[in-house]
């Protein structure tokens, strides 16, 4: 029987009764300035750049059941492209960004394997890199890149209406993750619905159902960061979790400062 995904349940119950607030905090350091830089957003925003991004899937023909990558930067982006696909019922694959010659080899190899309909990407992310994405793709993925929908977390227009969330069944599949590619070609693991809520049942069997408070720098493509940062974020009442986008603690005591 096809419901809506529990995750989803339980993020509008926290638009309901805690929609203000924030726990949702990313933590990045100002070299320059030698000063944290701190940024925060509540369930509301997280829930409507959701439902937004979950819109422009359904506006550029993503179905339910087709697959979108999502690339992973630490950020507040990622995270909503993360809820969007799972309110439209796509099916999301997240990756590192390709910002080195590395990194656009494993996501070729990647956009092969799994076939996706669309790319979520951060624009300014995009245009600060020195990698040319899209050169190499035509060059080396012609078939799979001409086809692909982008979506720039970071580019969405205004959309509140709960119409592009979408019913799916436990047994649907809900997200791809992949192996690194460090030794040969990366290998996606298929873990479908059923899989993400026992996942999430043995998760939160460990936690108070009320308050946790985590600090991570875990990256999102890695199951863990997945897992307790992203998917465990609206199923604690009183959740906050910290996100480190660098190595921050490294380049304090290499500065000298404490």
């Amino acid at each position: 029987m096809k419901e809506i995904p529990p995750i989803i349940k339980a993020f509008q119950e926290q638009i309901r009764v805690n929609p203000d607030y924030d726990p949702f905090r990313f933590v990045d350091y100002d070299d320059d300035a030698q000063r944290w830089i701190v940024e925060s957003h509540t369930y509301r925003e997280a829930y409507n750049r959701s439902l937004e991004i979950a819109y422009m899937l359904r506006k550029k023909g993503i179905r339910p059941g087709d697959r979108a990558i999502i690339f992973s930067m630490q950020d507040f982006g990622t995270m909503c492209a993360v809820y969007g696909c799972m309110m439209a019922g796509v099916v999301f694959v997240i990756i590192p960004p390709p910002l080195d010659e590395d990194k656009t080899a494993r996501f070729i190899s990647v956009l092969k394997s799994c076939q996706p309909k669309a790319l979520i990407s951060n624009y300014a992310l995009e245009q600060g890199s020195d990698v040319n994405l899209t050169g190499r793709l035509l060059k080396e993925a012609f078939r799979d890149t001409i086809r692909l929908k982008r979506i720039y977390t970071d580019k969405l227009v205004p959309y509140r209406r709960e119409d592009v969330i979408v019913p799916v069944d436990m047994e649907d599949l809900a997200y791809m993750q992949y192996t690194s590619g460090s030794t040969k070609d990366p290998k996606g693991v298929r873990v479908l619905w059923r899989n993400v809520t026992k996942n999430l049942e043995q998760c939160m069997s460990c936690l108070s159902p009320d308050h946790v408070s985590i600090a991570t720098w875990v990256p999102f493509f890695h199951n863990l960061g997945l897992t307790v940062t992203v998917l465990m974020a609206p199923m604690v009442k009183k959740r906050s979790a910290t996100t480190y986008r660098r190595s921050v603690f490294w380049k304090i005591r290499s500065s000298g400062s404490k």
